[in-house]
């Protein structure tokens, strides 16, 4: 099997760089992706966000949930 592949957008994809598997969607929490936009002028400042459609339960406090 081939380490390249074609992701759905039609870009190569190098498997040897991915993450390994989570064992649990549990491990998942707290790890929320976060991206810096430089596409936008922000003067001195970076500008990021998180993607929190990345978090197993959407936007809901999964940290919270996990600790209850």
């Amino acid at each position: 099997m081939s380490e390249q592949t074609k992701a759905p957008g039609g870009a190569d994809t190098n498997l040897s760089r991915l993450r390994p598997p989570y064992a649990s969607v549990l491990d998942l929490i707290g790890q929320t992706p976060i991206v810096e936009l430089t596409k936008f002028d922000t003067g001195k400042c970076r500008l990021f966000i998180k993607l929190e459609s990345q978090n197993p339960g959407g936007s809901i406090k999964d940290r919270i949930a996990l600790s209850m």
